[in-house]
Formats: C-alpha cells, sequence, structure tokens
C-alpha cells in the first residue's frame, strides 16, 4: 500500500446547506403569512347601508315629475328625518299631498308642493 501515493485523506468541504434551507422556509413562510393576511381582509363583510342613508339617498334623486310616485317617497323615506327643526314643513307636506293619495289619477305637483320637498330634502342632514 505504500506504493499508492496519489490518495489523500479526508478534506472538510464547507457545508452552507443548512442556511440555505432556513432561508428558503423562511421566505415560504413570508409568503404564506402574507396571502393569508390578504385572503382574511377579503373576507371582512362590506358595512350594508343603513335605513336612513338608503332613504336620503332616494330622497335626494326624487322625480317630482312623477306626483303620485314622489309624494309617496318623500312621505315615507322623510318620516325618518322628521326633528323638531322641519316638523312643520313635514306636516305642510302631508297637508299638501292629500290631494295627490289613493287615486289613480293625478295632477302634477303644485309649485308650493314642489318647493316645500325641496326645502325639506335640501334640510336633511
Amino acid at each position: 500500500m505504500e506504493g499508492l501515493k496519489d490518495i489523500k485523506g479526508l478534506v472538510k468541504v464547507p457545508d452552507n446547506s443548512l442556511w440555505i434551507d432556513i432561508a428558503i422556509l423562511l421566505v415560504l413562510t413570508l409568503i404564506i403569512s402574507y396571502l393569508i393576511y390578504r385572503y382574511a381582509t377579503r373576507l371582512k363583510p362590506t358595512p350594508k347601508p343603513s335605513q336612513k342613508e338608503l332613504a336620503k339617498k332616494r330622497l335626494n334623486e326624487v322625480k317630482l315629475d312623477d306626483a303620485k310616485g314622489a309624494v309617496y317617497l318623500v312621505l315615507n323615506d322623510g318620516e325618518l328625518f322628521v326633528d323638531e327643526k322641519n316638523r312643520e314643513l313635514f306636516e305642510k307636506i302631508k297637508q299638501l299631498s292629500e290631494p295627490y293619495k289613493y287615486k289613480r289619477e293625478v295632477p302634477p305637483l303644485s309649485d308650493e308642493l314642489k318647493e316645500a320637498i325641496r326645502e325639506f330634502v335640501g334640510g336633511i342632514r
């Protein structure tokens, strides 16, 4: 065996595979955590608008050309917004809208009623 001179002893080879594995696991954990966070935040239910918000939107979009529909809309949705400041105006609208209720054919809205409705809707907060 002494004739074999080209065989050398064991040499220590540097091994960084543990650090590479840890780095890969860390990156994967961060990516998965981010994806879970994004998915969880999308699952939150969007808040539904309240009845008052929907009524305000309908009142702002009321068409005064349709007399019967406008009167019913203002009387039904307007009650949610009645307070001390506009109670008299709302009662005036109720009184002026009597000819438009419970009839098949109704005349166009009077100028006084249109102005009262615009004033009431404009004063809503």
